[in-house]
């Protein structure tokens, strides 16, 4: 999976109750939450194409 790196960090989404929270994570955390997770194309965020976990 090709992540968009920028600086060495991930931009991500997640959904925290009613709100959205949006952050950048090391990219190496994200691998492993790729490699460790259910994974499935999400449509909901553009720009942000991966799922994991329902999230």
């Amino acid at each position: 999976m090709n992540f968009t790196v920028i600086n060495g960090k991930v931009p991500y989404l997640m959904i925290a109750g009613k709100d959205t929270v949006r952050g950048e994570m090391p990219v190496e955390a994200a691998q492993k939450i790729y490699a460790e997770g259910t994974h499935q194309a999400s449509r909901r965020f553009k720009g942000y194409p991966i799922g994991v976990n329902d999230r």
